[in-house]
């Protein structure tokens, strides 16, 4: 049997508009080792590598998204979670099919059989009961994240928050929508913050993904949050005006 070795991406929760965190892992077989770099995750790309028959090898996969600025400590539990009940599951799924097999077979002796049906029944139960959770529980979003996100999403294409992305992703943004401003001959940014009631709701989704971005490039979180609540409470009210 062979070993492959390489990176992989496990750990999917709080997706918002399609848009799910994911931590890419080093692996070993399909186990996830420990965390390298947690995605906004857009979409994966082919997998590659050097794999030999019956020898093993090594894998990857590309990750089209953008990366935090640190792992997500959530997407990192859920799939050691995810990974220790899935052994569970496997394991009580073979020992279930052993106590099948074997009873099958003459001369098998009924209190082993029962011994193991019991044992290969808790080890795949709790296995499940630990796992349906994980998928139920963190893929619920807070509901202030999931706003952020889906305004991030309009303008960015991927719905990330960029205060939680990498300083150099956020440094970029904050670079492009000012740009963007200069080419729309729209006022700078401190100066429209001032007067939100006025602005048309791109301008304010605009706003609101550089304000989130000027939390990781300016390495602080006031002003910018107070902002963020701001253009929040503007955006909900110009979608209850229209």
């Amino acid at each position: 049997m062979g070993v492959v070795y390489g990176s992989d991406v496990y750990g999917a929760v709080r997706k918002v508009d399609g848009t799910p965190i994911v931590t890419k892992f080093a692996m070993l077989q399909m186990l996830p080792l420990y965390p390298l770099e947690s995605y906004y995750l857009y979409q994966l790309g082919p997998e590659k590598g050097t794999l030999i028959p019956f020898a093993g090898g090594i894998s990857h996969q590309d990750i089209i998204g953008i990366p935090f600025a640190r792992v997500n400590k959530l997407s990192v539990f859920a799939a050691y979670i995810r990974g220790i009940c899935g052994g569970m599951i496997l394991i009580g799924s073979m020992l279930l099919m052993g106590y099948i097999v074997g009873a099958m077979c003459p001369g098998n002796v009924a209190e082993t059989g029962n011994t193991l049906a019991m044992i290969a029944g808790v080890i795949l139960g709790v296995g499940l009961l630990l796992a349906i959770p994980t998928y139920i529980i963190t893929f619920s979003t807070p509901s202030r994240e999931r706003r952020i996100r889906s305004v991030c999403g309009r303008v960015l294409g991927i719905a990330a928050d960029p205060a939680q992305i990498r300083k150099d992703e956020a440094v970029s943004i904050v670079a492009a929508i000012d740009a963007l401003f200069i080419e729309k001959d729209i006022p700078r940014a401190n100066i429209i913050l001032g007067r939100t009631e006025n602005l048309d709701p791109e301008v304010l989704d605009l706003l609101l993904v550089r304000t989130r971005a000027q939390i990781q490039s300016e390495g602080q979180e006031e002003p910018h949050e107070s902002n963020t609540n701001r253009l929040l409470d503007a955006l909900a009210m110009k979608r209850h005006a229209s």
